[in-house]
């Protein structure tokens, strides 16, 4: 986006990388760990039901203190035949078709290794991807995982919608089609950028909030009248329990309570709050 954020000029990301600090040091941080960007494309939103068609894994290092990406590393990118027609929907999101995927199948051995080494795994929507990879891989039961979709206050900072294509254009650069490893460098690209409200990169606030205590907000006896509210106020529907949920950092709550209170329960408040351990956020 132009400095007077009046037009954007477009490039196709190909994959080419930058430090965060392009005048750094690559080896300046005191504490180097290692991060991995992570996606999967699928033949539908259910991961009880559906199966992935392709995965995408990007490692690289940052700095914990800066938030910095400070090395690009090895990626893995491989399709999987998921043993039934791929829906045509899904082939015209993606592009990938049944005989793409035939004979496919992703290396789950190298993928437990890569999420077992990792400090972090993040995704953008880590509440989508982590349940369908949970199912093959049984470090990704126990790594701590990071949502830039959930986890970085994109509208907040003055962007309209949350979506990874959305976010991209407005920093300048595109993406083909989504293919799981063109989309996890796409990420972390976009995760190279400087916050326009702090001057931190986009990558600080997400370890920020991967390192403080998370709750979820049920907002019992919430009268029916209200879920416009709710909804709008990022609130998601538990069909099982029939109760609008939310997550939020512990700094929040009281803002939140305060919220429903007046909000919702008229001057009361019948929420529910329980912690969230960091091993079980993003699980289905």
């Amino acid at each position: 986006m132009s400095d007077d954020r009046e037009s954007v000029v477009l490039k196709r990301f190909r994959g080419d990388f930058v430090s965060s600090n392009q005048q750094g040091d690559l080896f300046s941080s005191p504490e180097r760990k290692l991060g991995i960007v992570l996606d999967v494309e699928t033949t539908g939103t259910s991961a009880t039901q559906d199966h992935i068609i392709e995965i995408g894994i990007r490692k690289f290092h940052y700095s914990p203190e800066t938030g910095e990406i400070l090395e690009r590393l090895e990626g893995y990118g491989e399709l999987q035949d998921p043993g039934i027609p791929i829906p045509a929907l899904i082939t015209r999101l993606t592009g990938i078709n049944d005989e793409m995927v035939t004979g496919k199948k992703i290396d789950w051995d190298l993928v437990d290794n890569w999420i077992s080494e990792a400090d972090l795994v993040i995704a953008h929507n880590a509440g989508f991807d982590r349940p369908f990879v949970e199912k093959h891989c049984k470090a990704a039961t126990k790594a701590l995982w990071g949502c830039t979709f959930k986890q970085i206050e994109w509208q907040d900072k003055g962007f309209p919608t949350a979506k990874l294509e959305i976010l991209s254009i407005f920093h300048g650069f595109f993406v083909d089609a989504h293919r799981a490893l063109e989309d996890s460098d796409a990420l972390l690209h976009l995760l190279t950028f400087t916050d326009p409200t702090t001057g931190k990169p986009y990558l600080k606030e997400l370890l920020t909030m991967s390192d403080c205590k998370w709750m979820r907000v049920f907002a019992r006896r919430a009268p029916f009248e209200k879920k416009d509210l709710l909804k709008a106020r990022r609130y998601r529907w538990d069909q099982g329990q029939k109760v609008w949920y939310r997550d939020l950092p512990e700094e929040s709550m009281a803002e939140e309570n305060g919220w429903l209170s007046e909000n919702i329960y008229s001057g009361h408040l019948f929420a529910e709050v329980n912690e969230i351990p960091a091993s079980q956020r993003f699980k289905d």
